[in-house]
């Protein structure tokens, strides 16, 4: 139960980001192989970035089990990834009017090096010369 404690807001942010990439995509616009920086991408970024800042948060606080503790940047970081692949993989196969798309991959691994970034500036204490 102090799993489910600590990480209920990245469990609940993980069935948000989940219901979401199932909903049917023909109002989604078209996108070019050269619009990178299209609404779409931007907002793969953000949702990853939080969850892995959720994740990690999450899993660090919890302290019950000290291979998770001592290893939490990873868990959450294989979470995140996990989780980015397995919608796109679902969107390809299950979603109706979705596609996956590596781009979409790709900004989500990008999103969540920017979690890990943001994270480790706010939690880390930073060396002292």
């Amino acid at each position: 139960m102090l799993f489910l404690r600590y990480n209920k807001i990245t469990l609940v942010y993980s069935v948000i980001l989940i219901a979401l990439c199932a909903f049917p995509g023909n109002n989604m616009p078209s996108m070019d192989f050269l619009d990178l920086f299209s609404f779409d991408k931007m907002a793969h970024l953000l949702c990853f970035g939080l969850l892995f800042f959720f994740a990690a948060s999450g899993v660090t606080k919890y302290l019950h089990f000290s291979f998770l503790r001592n290893y939490s940047l990873r868990w959450a970081l294989l979470y995140c990834i996990f989780l980015g692949a397995a919608t796109e993989i679902s969107q390809a196969f299950l979603a109706i009017h979705r596609t996956g798309d590596w781009l979409d991959f790709l900004a989500d691994c990008i999103g969540i090096g920017l979690g890990v970034i943001v994270y480790l500036m706010i939690y880390k204490v930073p060396i002292q010369e």
